[in-house]
């Protein structure tokens, strides 16, 4: 599901999330994939050759974060640039949430710290408090057993099991701790942003 029509699924009666902002065009979900891959790729993405780095706030006093915002990656970087562009999103930080989680790996304690967290008003005013993990979606389903059984084949594969199980058990706490204290979990991979196939 394309980004903006995530937003839009999950805030149904916010018609007008977009209204006076690049996103506009975003509200007719014919242009939505073809408008704001163009305005991501010519106002930003054609002007950085980075994949991490120091994210330049232009609403600071939404975020609600430490200083500076540092992104991870280019989807996280796709995701700042919504969060603090969208008039629906009311503040957001970034690894600003740390939640203990016990590995079944290890068997031992170890920190989870949340890629964002947002809260956004929908048009009646209601709140919704959202925990984000972004992640690309091969690692949120068990990784396939290699048909060719290779040295790196199997190395890659026990790699990609200890991960995806790191996964479920970060999941699984923050998933216990986003409903004790409000907040909705979710994964946003690239499906979600408009970067895969549907």
């Amino acid at each position: 599901m394309p980004f903006a029509v995530y937003f839009l699924y999950l805030f149904p009666n916010h018609q007008f999330i977009f209204e006076n902002t690049p996103f506009s065009d975003w509200v007719d979900k014919k242009k939505i994939n073809t408008n704001y891959m163009a305005l991501y790729r010519n106002t930003v993405m054609a002007k950085n050759g980075w994949k991490q780095g120091k994210y330049d706030l232009k609403n600071p006093s939404k975020y609600k974060g430490t200083l500076p915002v540092i992104y991870r990656s280019s989807w996280e970087h796709r995701v700042f640039y919504f969060l603090d562009n969208n008039p629906a999103i009311i503040e957001w930080a970034s690894e600003s949430i740390v939640i203990p989680y016990k590995s079944q790996i290890d068997n031992t304690m170890h920190r989870y710290f949340i890629d964002v967290n947002f809260i956004a008003n929908d048009r009646q005013g209601n709140q919704k408090r959202y925990l984000i993990e972004i992640k690309p979606y091969e690692q949120t389903i068990p990784p396939k057993t290699p048909t060719k059984r290779t040295p790196k084949a199997v190395q890659r594969y026990n790699q990609a099991v200890l991960a995806f199980q790191k996964n479920q058990d970060k999941w699984l706490y923050a998933r216990a701790w986003a409903k004790n204290n409000g907040y909705i979990f979710d994964i946003w991979t690239e499906k979600t942003l408009g970067l895969g196939r549907d």
